[in-house]
């Protein structure tokens, strides 16, 4: 049983949590699919992320010190993400697009993924890739997964911190942060792609690019993230 995953669902369906209309389809379509014969939803997949970033402790904030408590909607996320299979064992969704105000947990809760998609989630040679629309933006969701890597492994015994990298030390694996620049994603073969702040992004040349290079991945996930935009010529419109 995931905690707290079922009473969100019919707090979103009953109204008591306001959402809009895209929430809505998104619960009902959970609620429904749970029971299908068309997917497996691999519970102890679910959990064993949820696990994983409760031994996450925030650094900064009124928070500090203290482990990382998700919320429900974040949950909900996880459990889509990470509980649904095909019957050949493919991930269900591999992509997932996350638009809600500032200062609700998407871009902590995008660094706790990306962090346990490169030391836990069985990915061989992972390659975790965070892009924004200008190096300071990307920085936002690095420094954060910097800071849990840090209080994770203080001793960099398995994961060595740099400047824009977290290495793992005894296998390939890497988390990087990129700069807007598409001519400079070529070559990489990523498993998770974090898109940030997509409202503001000129075209779509980062996102497809980081796309295209998830190819020879069997079970890649591209989650773009962010806030609502007013361009209605950009491409996230």
């Amino acid at each position: 049983m995931i905690d707290g995953l079922d009473s969100y669902c019919q707090d979103v369906i009953s109204g008591v949590i306001p959402s809009g209309v895209h929430l809505r389809n998104a619960v009902t379509r959970f609620s429904s699919d749970i029971t299908s014969l068309k997917w497996h939803f691999d519970e102890a997949k679910v959990n064993k992320v949820i696990k994983f970033i409760a031994k996450l402790k925030h650094f900064t904030g009124k928070h500090v010190k203290q482990h990382f408590v998700l919320e429900p909607w974040q949950v909900f996320i996880i459990a889509n993400l990470y509980g649904f299979y095909n019957e050949d064992g493919t991930r269900r969704f591999q992509t997932c697009y996350l638009e809600m105000a500032r200062k609700q947990g998407k871009t902590a809760l995008v660094a706790a993924l990306s962090l346990y998609s490169l030391v836990a989630d069985d990915e061989a040679a992972a390659e975790i890739l965070l892009a924004a629309n200008s190096k300071d933006q990307s920085k936002i969701a690095f420094n954060l997964v910097h800071g849990f890597a840090k209080g994770l492994d203080p001793d960099e015994k398995q994961l060595k911190r740099f400047r824009a990298d977290i290495v793992l030390q005894d296998e390939p694996g890497f988390i990087k942060c990129l700069a807007s620049d598409s001519d400079k994603l070529d070559g990489y073969n990523c498993s998770l792609g974090i898109v940030d702040e997509y409202h503001s992004a000129p075209d779509s040349k980062v996102r497809d690019v980081i796309r295209s290079s998830q190819g020879m991945r069997v079970n890649p996930l591209l989650i773009t993230i962010t806030t609502a935009g007013f361009d209605k010529s950009l491409p996230c419109f």
